[in-house]
């Protein structure tokens, strides 16, 4: 399935006035799942922090044929083609909710909407720049440590 580029976004930072039919795509939670772990580059100075998530994904359907369209995108989910993109994302599909109906008249107006929640695992890392220590020094007497570190890259 796919859709305009310009009709898909997150909800939540985008002016939908004009727009008579669209989808939103927005994280509503992520945790932690079991404790990061790190791998240290000394060559590059550099430690990459990898965390497992297990996250939340809200999806949105608006316009006519709203509800049609979650449920196609539903079962569409669950395709092999689908699946093979998340793994070569590095991402896996726990669950995919009911699809809501959250039809309603506004502003006197009607507005179909259709909604689920996905749930996915994933992976979130960060690099962190290490800088090497050049010297330390220890002074017994005084209780005192001094540490050079070099900042140039």
């Amino acid at each position: 399935m796919s859709l305009p580029d310009e009709l898909v976004f997150s909800g939540r930072k985008h002016q939908v006035d004009k727009l008579n039919a669209f989808v939103t795509v927005d994280l509503t939670t992520s945790q932690e799942i079991g404790t990061s772990r790190r791998e240290f580059d000394g060559d590059n100075e550099t430690e990459t922090i990898y965390t497992a998530c297990q996250s939340l994904v809200s999806i949105s359907a608006y316009g006519e044929n709203a509800i049609a369209l979650m449920l196609k995108l539903r079962t569409l989910l669950q395709s092999s083609s689908c699946l093979d993109a998340f793994r070569a994302e590095n991402w896996g599909l726990l669950s995919c909710s009911d699809v809501r109906n959250l039809s309603a008249t506004v502003a006197y107006d009607y507005e179909e909407r259709g909604q689920m929640d996905l749930t996915i695992t994933h992976e979130h890392s960060v690099i962190a720049l290490l800088f090497r220590t050049q010297a330390v020094d220890i002074h017994p007497n005084s209780q005192s440590i001094s540490i050079n570190k070099e900042t140039k890259r």
